[in-house]
């Protein structure tokens, strides 16, 4: 497989993995599938625009965290959680907000990257602990009961930790292949 096509299998992956019949009639009634298919089409989207797009797109980012503020505020929440139509929309939309954050965030600055990437683990733990600590806030309209919601929140935190931990390894690879290249000179 070369270069190319696993760049372009990873984010077909991910999309496919959790945008199908079975997963959509199970996200109907479980919110962990539900959940982790926005992580994973917003990471396809950036994924794919990112490795194969060199065009950068300035604001594009603003797009970016409007898409994935507004639905996971509770009212956009439950009605993409209960309403196929919305779940169409809501996952159209978090892939392209994926995909416009690709066009600009490789780009920024590391100020701007680390600062984008702390903004979103602040606002993702408060999410969870909202799940966690009141789900209610979440339950008015969806399927789900509170103790699925906290479940969600455990799950989030978890995921939140080991996406950390692979840019906290990546950041420091990188430094450190910067570092050696330094030296030989």
């Amino acid at each position: 497989m070369t270069s190319m096509s696993k760049k372009a299998f990873v984010p077909l992956f991910l999309v496919l993995l959790f945008v199908n019949p079975w997963v959509e009639a199970l996200d109907f009634r479980n919110p962990l599938p539900f959940m982790f298919s926005h992580y994973a089409l917003f990471i396809s989207g950036f994924l794919f625009s990112s490795w194969h797009f060199k065009k950068t797109i300035k604001w594009a980012w603003v797009f970016s965290v409007f898409v994935a503020a507004l639905w996971h505020t509770p009212y956009f929440f439950s009605v993409s959680a209960t309403n196929l139509v919305y779940r169409a929309l809501e996952e159209s939309t978090l892939f392209l907000g994926g995909f416009s954050a690709g066009f600009s965030v490789p780009n920024k600055s590391g100020v701007f990257k680390a600062t984008l990437f702390g903004l979103w683990v602040l606002s993702d733990t408060v999410l969870s602990v909202i799940f966690l600590v009141n789900p209610k806030l979440y339950t008015d309209y969806p399927p789900y009961s509170p103790s699925e919601l906290q479940i969600v929140g455990v799950a989030m935190i978890l995921f939140m930790n080991v996406i950390v931990a692979i840019v906290i390894y990546l950041y420091t690879k990188s430094v450190y292949a910067t570092l050696g290249e330094k030296a030989i000179d």
